[in-house]
């Protein structure tokens, strides 16, 4: 049920109906918005699953102290500092508005041109995605050309579900579909903007790396083997699904970034002694 807008910078968004539904509000630095949830849900699994992302670095244990909202009107049964609480602490069970200040996406992303090596050219744009546990960077190409015309890098808005990959792997168990909904919709998100801002009508090919957990979050395959000995991986081999292709990893831990960072910077024809170092949220050598 959608009802009319509240106001220019008030958004609706109802995503359940059912009797037993509540309302939260929930005010941003750009926007009011009205989702509607069941009672008994999780605030910050509700949050989430509504695009308003914050972030939760231990996945929502209640350990870290990062997914805090401010109460604005009505009651909480959870402790309150200085008018916060604890998103993750909050079983829904009344309507209130909450205010979230910390929604930032931007995220560092280095800037590349076209490497020296040959392409099949080919009519129209693709987009090519690093998947990292924190950060996403994208980027646009001509596929003709293999110029690469614009870029992004926004926070992997699956942090508010943990902030390293045991914690997200931990979290899929019983909310894989969350995750993989999470990492779509930004996708989908990124490309739209790609496509707006530079006259595209459509991104014809879309190429994904990422380390491994993260390729298993993307194609809603549980990662939980690799959360625990032997850390075996469901699939490391490329996936070609309808809206894009993952390049291949090669084994739970060693993802397919790595394999590209190796391929891309020319080290697998090099007959000397090399090293490559992943500095990031895991790190790699």
């Amino acid at each position: 049920m959608f009802l009319p807008p509240l106001d220019g910078n008030e958004k609706n968004c109802y995503t359940v109906n059912m009797f037993d539904s509540l309302k939260i509000t929930v005010i941003t630095p750009t926007q009011r918005q009205i989702i509607e949830v069941p009672k008994g849900e999780n605030l910050l699994r509700a949050l989430g699953a509504n695009q308003i992302f914050i972030p939760a670095p231990c996945g929502g244990r209640g350990i870290c102290n990062k997914c805090k909202v401010r109460l604005l009107e009505g009651q909480v049964d959870v402790p309150i500092t200085d008018g916060c609480f604890n998103a993750c602490a909050y079983t829904i069970k009344n309507d209130i508005t909450i205010a979230v200040d910390n929604t930032t996406q931007k995220a560092f992303h280095a800037t590349v041109e076209r490497g020296d090596f040959t392409i099949k050219k080919q009519k129209g744009y693709g987009v090519a995605i690093d998947i990292g546990t924190t950060s996403l960077a994208a980027y646009l190409a001509d596929l003709e050309s293999g110029k690469i015309l614009d870029s992004i890098g926004e926070l992997n808005r699956q942090g508010s579900f943990g902030a390293d990959v045991l914690s997200r792997i931990s979290f899929s168990k019983d909310h894989l579909p969350l995750l993989t909904h999470t990492i779509h919709t930004q996708i989908d998100g990124i490309k739209e903007m790609f496509c707006k801002k530079h006259g595209i009508s459509a991104i014809e090919k879309t190429v994904i790396c990422g380390n491994n957990t993260m390729l298993h979050l993307l194609c809603g395959v549980s990662p939980l083997s690799m959360g625990e000995s032997p850390f075996t991986p469901v699939f490391t081999d490329t996936q070609y699904r309808k809206d894009y292709i993952t390049l291949p990893s090669a084994s739970a831990y060693i993802g397919s970034d790595i394999i590209a960072g190796v391929l891309s910077c020319g080290m697998a024809d090099n007959p000397n002694n090399s090293l490559l170092i992943d500095i990031g949220t895991n790190g790699e050598m």
